[in-house]
């Protein structure tokens, strides 16, 4: 039935949208010839998939994520962290090891996977009273985070060296209001279309799916978990402000399929932790 009401749901979008650009994702109106009269961004939503490969539950997470991704586009950021000893490798097909210093940090300081897989974040706001979030009330989530006033737009430029390994990131933080927040900026890099072994309640018999399809795995920061200081109480930043970070020839795993690689950034309140706003960008291969 969710599944029935997602596809409704992106029906909808998909006949009543407004032109989109690809990247960054900003809705636009345009004049009678054609050209652009506005530009506005867009409030984006990052939806942080908690999982493992040993985790039986956390395929069905995964499709609600695909769901959302379906119904809403290119608002929800996916990133899919796996954490605790059900990621662990064990023999195959469960050899892999995703996980990362970044998603174990993440998965200390939020507490995630202490009461069990699967389990989300959105934009790591509290929903009922938490931050952990059971996959049966993403959409609910989602919904209510889609529906704020975006406060900051996030353009992302990136370029990949194959040859040397190398990855340049190019972020501007544009600022849609005056503030004195203690804002911090995080750029990760997440990994499309791995394939390994993986544990599904839904599929019969043993539950082992051989070459389940991994997608927007976190495999590591460019700027650490916690990201970097963008705005502060000593520094505050004005309504259209520009703030831009470069990141250049950043060393990636040789392992990493570059044609699969993105990059999330996302900027969140230092006090609070909640996300005011996500972007994502396919990298460009040189």
């Amino acid at each position: 039935m969710k599944r029935i009401f997602f596809i409704i749901i992106s029906l909808v979008v998909i006949l009543y949208s407004c032109d989109k650009v690809d990247s960054p994702y900003i809705e636009k109106s345009g004049g009678d010839d054609g050209s652009d009269t506005s530009a506005t961004f867009v409030q984006n939503v990052l939806v942080e998939d908690y999982t493992a490969h040993t985790c039986v539950n956390c395929p069905r997470a995964a499709r609600v994520l695909d769901d959302l991704h379906a119904a809403y586009g290119h608002k929800i950021i996916p990133l899919a962290i796996h954490v605790s000893s059900l990621a662990k490798p064990y023999n195959p097909p469960f050899d892999a090891d995703f996980r990362t210093t970044v998603g174990n940090e993440l998965d200390t300081e939020f507490g995630i996977s202490g009461p069990g897989l699967p389990k989300g974040m959105i934009n790591r706001a509290e929903y009922n009273g938490d931050v952990k979030v059971p996959d049966g009330e993403w959409q609910t989530a989602v919904s209510i985070q889609l529906a704020k006033e975006p406060l900051y737009g996030i353009v992302i430029k990136s370029d990949i060296d194959t040859t040397n390994k190398k990855i340049s990131v190019d972020v501007d933080l544009h600022v849609l209001r005056d503030t004195t927040q203690n804002l911090m900026l995080c750029v990760y890099l997440v990994e499309n279309k791995i394939i390994g072994g993986q544990l599904d309640g839904e599929v019969p018999g043993d539950h082992i799916v051989q070459d389940y399809t991994f997608m927007h795995v976190l495999r590591t920061s460019l700027n650490s978990t916690w990201g970097e200081e963008v705005a502060s109480a000593s520094t505050p930043i004005s309504k259209d402000d520009i703030i831009n970070k470069k990141f250049d020839d950043f060393s990636y795993d040789a392992a990493w399929v570059a044609k699969n690689l993105n990059v999330v950034a996302f900027v969140y309140d230092n006090d609070t932790k909640e996300v005011f706003q996500a972007e994502l960008s396919e990298i460009e291969i040189e």
